[in-house]
């Protein structure tokens, strides 16, 4: 028998994370949320408030939000032992882990993430909001650390997620977005529509990261494909995801360098030069970054040999 949402997670899931969340309206959520736990008591109860404070927290993704969803998230694992609340605690508590890079913490995370997975399939069953989330942390979490078996992992839980998902298309479209990157065996058509349904189920979250990710894969498959209209496409698509992912550096570093490889060598070399001055530049984007200016500014008639970031 599944159980049953509590009214504090129900309105979270229906009116706050599956449903598109603006900024003031995760701003007034938080606020009352906070409010609500000044006067709660017992501990199941301040647990599903914090829950909520969390959660929100996560899809604002201001500065420090995601720290203090940590200490949330921990503080409900100390308070509840079992059940529904503590499974999604422990996808949300995985989630975090996402944009770390700690072989060791994203270990832990997988792990974390699939056993939340098991709990929350026995109270609420596959299709459950909560289950569904687990599912794809844990494959975006396997794609992240690469290691042998992880790949074909991720494809078979993303793939599940899509065929579960149809009831939470938020989840739904991570998983699609993660089948478009990865799958090897579908076409580069298929897997651009992916992007395309993805995007629009997302359409109420136009600055949200998977919405941008989604567009930004497009891109890249439109330019593997190599129509004519799929180039004319592809570029000021790409500088949208620059200008509207601007808080997300990966989102935006991938999309200037798509575009840089794209274009004039003078507009390519400044592109380049954004991504080189970019703060907390992640290694591969440099090294990226410092191959194509290498191979700009070659004397003609000699190889390009790209250098190294130096220490």
């Amino acid at each position: 028998m599944k159980a049953t949402l509590s009214p504090v997670i129900s309105h979270i899931v229906q009116g706050t994370i599956a449903a598109a969340a603006s900024a003031e309206k995760l701003n007034r959520g938080i606020k009352r949320y906070k409010r609500m736990l000044q006067f709660a008591k017992g501990a199941v109860h301040i647990a599903e408030i914090e829950f909520g404070i969390a959660d929100m927290m996560i899809t604002r993704d201001d500065p420090y939000d995601w720290r203090e969803a940590a200490r949330l998230y921990n503080d409900i694992l100390e308070r509840t032992p079992y059940g529904l609340l503590r499974g999604a605690a422990m996808a949300g508590k995985a989630e975090l882990v996402i944009r770390k890079s700690d072989k060791a913490e994203i270990a832990e995370a997988i792990e974390l993430a699939g056993q939340a997975f098991v709990m929350l399939k026995q109270f609420m069953g596959e299709q459950d909001f909560f289950s569904l989330k687990a599912l794809v942390v844990e494959a975006e979490l396997r794609l992240k650390r690469n290691a042998k078996g992880d790949g074909a992992r991720a494809i078979a839980l993303f793939e599940r997620a899509v065929k579960n998902g149809k009831d939470h298309p938020y989840w739904q479209a991570r998983a699609m977005i993660g089948v478009a990157e990865i799958q090897p065996s579908k076409t580069t058509a298929a897997r651009i529509a992916l992007c395309q349904k993805a995007m629009q189920l997302l359409e109420d979250r136009p600055h949200d990261y998977f919405y941008l990710k989604a567009r930004l894969l497009e891109c890249e498959l439109r330019y593997r494909r190599g129509t004519t209209s799929d180039k004319k496409y592809a570029y000021p698509s790409l500088a949208k995801v620059a200008q509207d992912g601007a808080d997300f550096i990966s989102l935006k570093v991938r999309a200037l360098l798509g575009m840089a490889e794209h274009t004039s060598r003078a507009t390519a070399l400044s592109l380049i030069q954004k991504v080189k001055e970019t703060d907390d530049l992640e290694p591969h984007f440099y090294d990226r970054a410092q191959a194509l200016e290498t191979a700009l500014t070659a004397p003609k008639g000699k190889p390009a040999s790209a250098g190294k970031k130096s220490k």
